[in-house]
């Protein structure tokens, strides 16, 4: 039996669950297990070198030449892989275009694991209620249609660019579907019919039988993960089809409503400098400042 393994962040083991849904994939492909590339130490490297030596495919995303660990850099991998051994290319999959207001925050955590929602900083910064945010954030004019229009056209762009020398693409799909379904849960999670449509451009280059791409279909990041509500003013300015329950997280302790969020944002929020949080609002979301300036709040 052959060995396959998957080099790149969190979305390689919900891919590699989606591969080994395929019957022929499974009886041909013995998975090799691999941390994700964030969570991988120097120490540990040459374990990764190991498993790029053995694997007959690798999976792998495109990681940049400044990547602190070198020999974990997508140029260094040609060095460690298996002769004859097949590489295939899948895109860092994202789409901010539903979830505007979302971003890390120096890796900090939170309710929503190291998501932070940068309306929710900028309301505690700038000293309003928990209860004037929410009121803020459900209102169904809170984004204008042009917002959220640019912030549609700058992320498709984005991942069409990066995706381009790739053997396998999604911008295209996310394009065409996502008024129709909802593909991510945030920014960076996917739902699990991405992962059935890229999965299926791997099988066609191994020259495999493909699998429904059914919206039913769940890998970790459905089950085990965040899961955000979309805006009402962003699902109505992008005449999103699906219906959405905009006050409800998944989150670290489960299930909670948006008012109970809000009230653990500001528990976390009480912990850091404000200054800080403005100038990191600034300088990821200045979109954000500029329309509290606009609503004179």
């Amino acid at each position: 039996m052959k060995s396959f393994s998957i080099y790149g962040n969190c979305q390689a083991k919900a891919l590699m669950q989606t591969l080994l849904k395929n019957e022929v994939f499974a009886n041909t492909y013995n998975y090799k297990d691999l941390k994700p590339i964030q969570t991988i130490l120097e120490e540990e490297v040459h374990l990764a070198e190991a498993i790029f030596k053995e694997a007959d495919l690798l999976l792998h995303q495109i990681v940049s030449n400044s990547y602190h660990i070198p020999s974990l850099r997508t140029a260094s991998l040609k060095a460690y892989r298996k002769i004859n051994s097949l590489s295939i290319a899948f895109p860092y999959t994202y789409f901010n275009a539903y979830f505007p207001e979302l971003d890390t925050y120096h890796g900090t955590k939170s309710i929503l694991s190291l998501v932070h929602d940068y309306n929710i900083m900028l309301g505690y910064v700038k000293g309003l209620s928990q209860q004037q945010i929410s009121d803020l954030i459900q209102d169904q004019n809170f984004y204008s249609q042009p917002i959220t229009l640019t912030i549609r056209n700058e992320s498709i762009d984005s991942l069409s660019w990066r995706e381009n020398l790739l053997e396998t693409k999604i911008s295209n799909y996310i394009l065409h579907n996502y008024t129709k379904i909802k593909l991510f849960n945030i920014f960076n999670h996917p739902k699990g019919i991405i992962f059935d449509h890229i999965a299926n451009q791997v099988f066609t280059l191994l020259k495999m039988p493909t699998i429904e791409e059914s919206l039913l279909s769940e890998t970790y990041l459905d089950s085990k993960s965040i899961i955000a509500p979309i805006y009402p003013s962003t699902h109505k300015n992008l005449n999103l089809q699906f219906k959405e329950e905009f006050t409800t997280y998944l989150t670290m302790n489960g299930y909670l409503q948006q008012d109970e969020v809000i009230f653990e944002f500001f528990k976390t929020y009480s912990q850091f400098n404000k200054d800080a949080m403005l100038q990191e609002i600034k300088i990821k979301k200045p979109f954000i400042i500029d329309l509290f300036k606009e609503l004179d709040v």
